[in-house]
């Protein structure tokens, strides 16, 4: 903030959606807890790191995610430019991904 005079936030560039029981059986989920990703911006830092839509955020750099808030605290604890591992369930498998944080400007 004093370098800049903004706050630079860390940003994936997802639309995020809990998973709750009634989305994990609508949708045949093998979570029962997690961030399901509803939307990648294009050129994001998540669609760079290969984050797809459908996907189902679990970990954060090995912090479990079990809701919305927990991914927004993990993103408030890092800054554009840090690499982390994000841990998503995909077709029914655990895949870690390298991604490499966005900025995005905050109020």
């Amino acid at each position: 903030l004093l370098d800049r005079g903004r706050v630079e936030l860390a940003f994936l560039g997802i639309r995020p959606m809990q998973v709750t029981d009634e989305l994990a059986d609508r949708f045949g989920l093998p979570v029962e807890e997690g961030v399901a990703v509803t939307v990648v911006e294009d050129g994001s830092a998540a669609a760079r790191g290969g984050i797809a839509e459908g996907d189902v955020i679990v970990a954060f750099d090995d912090e479990p995610i079990a809701t919305v808030e927990d991914l927004f605290g993990q993103l408030r604890r890092h800054r554009p430019g840090e690499s982390v591992t994000v841990t998503v369930v995909r077709d029914g498998d655990r895949v870690e991904l390298d991604v490499t944080l966005a900025g995005r400007e905050g109020r």
